[in-house]
This record gives structure tokens, sequence and C-alpha cells, in this order.
């Protein structure tokens, strides 16, 4: 971790002095540029960090447990990912039950899981691509995130699981903190997390399996498949 962080602080104060010593307006505006960028990466690797923690804090283990509803969840959660997805060209969309999807759970750390499932689609799904959202209700609660980005290779999928362990040949930059997170809430909620590849041919779909809540009958199964809902709607 603190390998982790030394890298973007260190970029940070090299392209500040490199910003600095010139007087060119359009060198600067470069510097500005580069020195936000790795603001936001820095940003993101602390909220990654702090996400691992609250997930293996012991009183978030204990007493914050509740009755959640996978898709209310997502549906908001979705919206804020659409500016990404638009100024990538991504075909963003979600498949739904159109019913409650309950079970026990976290709502803070369900909404962390969530959000790394789809920011990990987003980003390695190249422009003009297609990240689709979904949830099923068969014996068991599901969700999925489908994209059709660079894939991980089969002796990557359960590695990619291990902290700080990235695939070779991304050109993305990341903390490899992604994954890691989803498993350790997804395991906190009795989840089951799965890596396999896009049927259509490129990309992954990750599948997490969570036990319905005990205190709701689970919904019955809607046969075939749900409309997709795309974000923006057309």
């Amino acid at each position: 971790a603190a390998h982790q962080m030394r890298t973007p602080l260190t970029g940070l104060r090299m392209q500040t002095d490199l910003a600095l010593m010139e007087s060119d307006p359009a060198q600067i505006h470069r510097s500005l540029q580069q020195i936000s960028q790795s603001a936001e990466r820095a940003s993101h690797l602390i909220n990654q960090l702090l996400s691992l923690a609250r997930a293996e804090a012991s009183y978030e283990k204990i007493y914050a447990v509740e009755q959640v509803d996978l898709e209310a969840l997502l549906r908001p959660m979705l919206t804020d990912f659409v500016p990404r997805a638009l100024q990538k060209g991504i075909d963003f969309g979600l498949e739904t039950t159109d019913q409650p999807l309950l079970i026990d759970g976290n709502p803070v750390l369900l909404g962390e899981l969530l959000k790394n499932l789809i920011d990990n689609a987003l980003k390695y799904t190249p422009v003009g691509g297609c990240v689709t959202v979904r949830t099923i209700a068969t014996e068991k609660a599901i969700v999925e995130v489908e994209d059709t980005g660079v894939g991980i290779p089969e002796a990557d999928r359960e590695r990619v699981f291990e902290r700080f362990y990235r695939v070779l040949g991304s050109a993305e930059s990341g903390s490899g903190l992604g994954l890691p997170i989803v498993r350790e809430i997804a395991e906190l909620h009795r989840a089951k997390v799965s890596l396999s590849p896009n049927p259509a041919g490129q990309g992954t779909i990750v599948q997490v399996v969570f036990p319905f809540s005990r205190t709701e009958p689970p919904p019955p199964a809607l046969p075939g498949p749900m409309a997709r809902n795309q974000f923006p709607p057309a």
C-alpha cells in the first residue's frame, strides 16, 4: 500500500516542480493536466484502500446488516457512471428482473462492491464497446456485469483477486484493488464471485451470487431474457 501511494505522490511532486520551472503557458497547461490526472489516481487509490479497510472492520461485519434491495441500490448508482460511458462512447445498459431483489447485507459495502465492478468494466472496455449490468432471480439473487473489454486470461482469473495484482499488457492504470475489494465484501455477505469469458467473443462477465434475505421468501424466477434499459435512455 505504501508503494502504491508513493508512486502518484512522487509523480505529483515532479510535475509540480516542472510546472513551476515553465514559462510557456501551453507547457504549464499540460503539466497541470498531468497533475490533475495524478491527483485523481491518488484519490481513487485512497478511496479503494478505505473501502478495503471498511470491509475488514469488525464493527461493520457485526452490526451494520439490514435487508437491502439490490435493484433499488443499482438504479441510481448507474446514472453516476453515465458521463464516463458517454465520454468513451460505450453502450451502457441495465437488464433487471423488475422486482425487488432482497438480500441481507450492508448497503454501504454492497454499494462499494457494485461500484468497483462497474468501474472496472468501464475502465477496461475500449471506446465504442458495451457494458451491461444485469440482475437475475433464481434460487439465488445474482448480479452480473458484462463487458466487451480486454478480457482476463484464464491463468489470471484467480490471481486478479490478490491485492495489487494487475494483468500484464493492459494500457489502463489501476491499483489492483478493485476485484479484491469485491471478493472481500462478497464473502462478508455469504456470496460467491466468479469470472468467465464473454460468450460474445470479447470481454468478461463477472457474476456475484447472493443468498436471498432470510426474512423474505425469494421471488419466482422469471422466464426468458429481460429488456435492456440503456443509460441514458435512447
